[in-house]
């Protein structure tokens, strides 16, 4: 049985995962960050890119968790997220396609009525949030058809 997870990231970090195909995440190792070792080959993941509000991939667990503190990915100087998971890239964004958080935030069950009157950005606080099977599938889906979007028939021809 797949969980089904939400890793939040930075816009700067998404840019660099994106342009490398997105073969991997990395964590802190800190309480929230260990809670990779969870994660299991199969499972799947959506990224939410913090501060523009926004969604812009799906991926799978690939692998096992294991630990770099050697090899920089991301753009922090100050960190090298060493807790890493390896994927398989499912869907991604460019940046004109990205989806906002906005227009899915009252189909989201994980964020309940107390967290939208206290501000619904404490939901997406973190790294790492497991998240209920049909809110991956919501947001999943959205990504998919952002990344496909239908392709309209030139003036004169019929669609086929």
């Amino acid at each position: 049985m797949s969980n089904y997870w939400m890793v939040v990231t930075s816009p700067e970090d998404f840019a660099v995962s994106r342009e490398l195909g997105y073969p991997v995440s990395g964590f802190k190792d800190n309480r929230r960050g260990r809670r990779i070792y969870a994660m299991e080959p199969g499972d799947q993941i959506v990224y939410y890119i913090n501060r523009i509000h926004k969604f812009g991939a799906v991926t799978e667990v690939a692998g096992r968790p294991y630990r770099d503190d050697k090899t920089r990915i991301w753009v922090e100087t100050d960190e090298i997220w060493p807790l890493r998971i390896p994927l398989k890239l499912h869907a991604i964004l460019d940046d004109e396609q990205l989806v906002d958080v906005r227009r899915l935030l009252p189909k989201l069950s994980f964020v309940t009525e107390r967290i939208r009157q206290t501000g619904w950005g404490v939901a997406f606080q973190g790294s790492l949030h497991r998240i209920p099977e049909d809110d991956f599938e919501l947001i999943a889906s959205e990504i998919r058809r952002a990344a496909h979007p239908r392709i309209e028939p030139r003036h004169g021809q019929a669609d086929d």
